[in-house]
């Protein structure tokens, strides 16, 4: 006989199930005495409840039978028998209603787990079963005999003389996936609401070494009280199985994710040798949460190249850590091999801000490149979802850049930190709303977001569902690297598959930017040529110190990695011959002139080019060379200046506009998969070969067209920062050459060039400071593109209706 903590005395146990099974008795007796039809639920629950009681057991240390009051909590034998066989009784007892327990369990990891691969390892993974049913499945490890799921999951039961059943299992690709053994738990045993930390040996593994497998895990079972009783037993009934493995749907597009992730996987470096020619064919496996991806492959190669965009959507609070593998793809059925594995936490990393991670393999299997954004998609507070109270919105937002930051990027300011010359400065962008936005979807609306990027950083707003007259009210502050790049936003529809539907685009010069105006802008087609339907308010500040961009003019532009791979396209062939056609006639044209003067047909012009021609040669000097470049840039500075006072300041001619339109609307693409599947894969190879050919010619060709426009429009002003500093330049460079000796700077620039590999270190890429100014400047296209629409609103449109219908 035991004693209950309240020195209640307790029956043993044989007279507790005696007097259990009395209780059933006398309640059934009663029940035929008072009723002739069926038994009321209550009193069919409380006679199930009672046989639960009965089998309800527990054993102590010794493995004798025992209970105690509190797990039973009897009442009086009479009391109880009034309750039961009164249907109308408001009593209800909670000693009687049916136990239900959660059990949370934590997956944490596997050790010396059996081996079931031909290459010496395994891809385990666990299923919990209860009553024969899956409960969860956990993620697959792949090659690892020491896994670390750190997984957790809850599930509920309502019997705990049922165990839990573990199931360890070997993933195969092609064939049945190979069982590895098995754990059984008895829930029965388990003291309610505490943890217990496990380390249970697997059975039946069928294994050939003396090592035995281990499981550890954590679990708890807490019992659930009366009110949650109809919730636990809907759970219980519509109870799916959990699994790692398996994205999460989106059945509403309002039930929105929390986070979005952008990864961008761009390069791999000293990748592990795994074909018989010393190299490789890797491709990337991505994990995050529950969501994976897979890279393509790049073909023998140690250091490939992938520059691609993932997208993961997370549905918690916080970011679950970025799981990588590399893979060696071998075609002909052959299993690809494994090449290294990498984990990076994403918890600690700052939203709204594109990080680039190094990520370094395990056991010295390479480094892999990548830039992380995590966007928190929520609305923020002052963000009014409701696109109906559009038209109350008026008020600017609160800017996140203060004076203090302004002051502390001015030129003065930053010689604190002139060493950081990619520092340069910061700019804010608030982006309001847009009206009018293409129609995307079948219900005449679309759901829209909107992308903010600079170089390599690539923001996002929340989307706003259903909707042509989205209000977004979100402000971004972006870090800037180079002050001569081109900040880009682009409006896209969202759908249910996570492709976003192009909407509408527009670039902005950082140059072009005027701090503190909220401006609507027209949006243009992919290529920036041409309007898109819709308008795009925006607000931007931008603060910078003038040494840190002077200085960062002269040393190497960063690659973009957010871009689109070239394609070969005829029209843009052409587009670029026409470009180098031009640029070389005007060179023509300067030896005609030459030639001309030569043949004296016009005496006058002649004579006098004879004259000055005498008179430079006898007195030229070296430092003149700059000075006849700044006579130029003078030149155009009077033809800019004449031409802004009447009202012509665009640089681009109708001719050029025209050009740029009509062969971009020519579809000339060729298709790559042209090829029909009789074809024999030689001819289709030599075919691909000749398209990569005349690719490469096509973007060499934009290159050097490009290159000679940019020279071209260092004298023009398309950019007057840059005019202006070279003019300061060449007169630092005429003031040079006047006072020191040629054979001083030849000696000095041999020095520079031979010296420089030791006094910057082997990291030290070299440059050519010219070439690096004039890859700032942009190009004939690239100033059509960043031409400025103007906004046609319904108002104006209806204004001009009118004045044709009146003039009719």
């Amino acid at each position: 006989e035991s004693k209950s903590s309240n020195n209640v005395p307790v029956a043993p146990v044989a007279d507790l199930v005696t007097t259990v099974t009395t209780l059933e008795d006398d309640i059934e007796k009663d029940i035929d005495q008072s009723n002739n039809g069926p038994s009321p639920p209550l009193i069919q629950g409380r006679l199930k409840n009672l046989s639960f009681l009965k089998r309800e057991k527990l054993t102590d240390s010794n493995g004798i039978a025992t209970t105690t009051a509190n797990e039973f909590d009897l009442i009086n034998h009479s009391e109880l028998v009034n309750t039961a066989i009164d249907p109308h009784s408001s009593a209800s007892p909670e000693v009687l209603e049916t136990r239900h327990y959660g059990v949370n369990v934590h997956l944490i990891r596997g050790k010396d787990l059996a081996i079931k691969d031909f290459w010496g390892s395994s891809d385990p993974y666990v299923k919990f079963t209860y009553k024969k049913s899956l409960v969860y499945k956990s993620q697959t490890m792949f090659k690892n005999l020491n896994p670390i799921w750190d997984e957790k999951f809850e599930f509920f039961i309502d019997n705990r003389s049922i165990p839990l059943v573990l199931s360890i299992f070997d993933y195969d690709r092609a064939i049945r996936d190979d069982p590895m053994g098995n754990i059984t738990i008895d829930l029965s045993k388990l003291e309610l609401e505490k943890v217990h930390e496990l380390s249970l040996e697997i059975d039946n593994e069928n294994r050939t070494d003396d090592k035995v497998g281990l499981i550890r895990l954590n679990i708890q079972l807490t019992p659930k009280s009366t009110e949650y009783r109809e919730e636990m037993v809907r759970s219980i009934s519509q109870q799916a199985p959990q699994s790692a493995d398996v994205k999460k749907p989106i059945a509403n597009k309002t039930v929105a994710w929390n986070k979005i992730v952008e990864v961008l996987l761009v390069e791999g470096k000293n990748l592990l040798s795994m074909d018989a020619n010393g190299k490789a064919d890797p491709y990337v496996r991505m994990k995050l949460g529950v969501e994976r991806y897979r890279s393509k492959t790049i073909r023998k190669s140690l250091n490939p190249l992938w520059q691609q965009q993932f997208l993961f959507y997370i549905f918690e609070t916080s970011v679950p850590p970025l799981e990588v593998t590399v893979w060696d793809y071998d075609g002909g059925g052959n299993k690809d091999e494994f090449m290294g594995r990498g984990v990076c936490q994403l918890s600690n990393l700052r939203e709204e801000i594109t990080h680039k991670l190094n990520i370094q393999l395990e056991d010295g299997a390479g480094e892999l490149v990548f830039l992380v954004t995590i966007t928190d998609t929520r609305a923020a507070d002052e963000v009014l979802m409701n696109s109906s109270v559009r038209h109350s919105i008026d008020a600017s937002l609160t800017s996140i850049i203060t004076e203090e930051d302004i002051i502390s990027h001015t030129s003065l300011a930053s010689l604190k930190t002139i060493q950081d010359v990619y520092d340069v400065g910061v700019v804010e962008v608030k982006v309001y709303q847009a009206h009018d936005l293409q129609s995307a979807d079948i219900n005449g609306k679309s759901d829209p977001f909107c992308i903010v990027e600079l170089d390599n950083t690539r923001l996002r707003t929340h989307t706003i569902y259903k909707t042509l007259f989205p209000v977004w009210n979100k402000t971004f502050l972006i870090p800037v690297r180079d002050i001569h790049s081109v900040l880009e936003i682009t409006v896209f529809d969202e759908d249910k598959n996570k492709v976003a539907e192009f909407l509408g685009k527009i670039a902005i010069p950082l140059f072009a930017i005027k701090n503190g105006e909220r401006k609507w802008y027209t949006l243009k087609d992919r290529k920036l040529l041409i309007p898109a339907k819709g308008v795009i308010e925006i607000e931007m500040t931008l603060a910078y110190g003038n040494l840190k961009a002077m200085l960062r003019t002269f040393t190497p532009k960063e690659q973009k990695y957010f871009q689109n791979e070239p394609k070969l396209k005829l029209a843009v062939l052409r587009q670029n011959i026409t470009r180098i056609q031009n640029m070389l006639m005007a060179v023509l044209n300067v030896f005609k002139f030459i030639n001309y003067c030569f043949e004296w047909k016009n005496p006058v012009l002649s004579s006098f080019a004879f004259l000055i021609s005498v008179l430079l040669v006898w007195n030229f000097e070296l430092y003149m060379l700059p000075l006849t470049l700044i006579a130029l840039f003078a030149r155009n500075f009077l033809a800019e200046y004449r031409r802004y006072y009447t009202g012509d300041s665009n640089t681009i001619t109708d001719e050029n506009l025209t050009a740029a339109i009509e062969n971009e609307a020519i579809d000339d693409d060729i298709d790559e998969n042209a090829s029909t599947k009789e074809e024999k894969k030689s001819i289709r190879e030599k075919i691909q070969a000749f398209q990569d050919t005349v690719l490469e010619v096509q973007e060499a060709l934009d290159t050097l067209a490009s290159s000679a426009e940019r020279l071209k429009n260092t004298f023009n002003f398309s950019v007057p920062w840059l005019s202006w500093l070279a003019i300061i330049v060449l007169l630092v460079v005429t003031f040079i050459l006047y006072m020191i000796p040629l054979r001083y700077l030849l000696l000095a620039f041999v020095i520079n060039k031979f010296t420089k590999r030791f006094r910057k270190g082997p990291d030290y890429i070299d440059n050519n400071e010219v070439f690096d100014f004039i890859s700032r400047l942009p190009s004939d296209m690239e100033l059509i593109q960043y031409r400025e629409l103007k906004v046609i609103t319904r108002s104006t449109a209806a204004n001009k209706k009118k004045q044709t219908n009146s003039k009719n």
